[in-house]
């Protein structure tokens, strides 16, 4: 599998917030914080929610 995919272009995420993709068979999150983009899993650990709904707060993520 490669390192990276392409799933959006920088100007589909404003800054403060997060965009939910299928990547390679499970959601992969992408953020933009303040113009640097950054993933995560999709689903909470604790909640099974997703986080790209969640609430972010400098580099944090808060479950909804």
């Amino acid at each position: 599998m490669p390192k990276f995919h392409t799933v959006a272009k920088t100007g589909d995420i404003p800054p403060g917030e997060g965009r939910s993709f299928p990547v390679a068979g499970r959601l992969i999150d992408v953020f933009n914080v303040d113009g640097e983009f950054t993933s995560i899993n999709d689903l909470c650990p604790d909640m099974g929610a997703s986080l790209a709904e969640g609430y972010l707060e400098g580099t944090s993520v808060t479950c909804p």
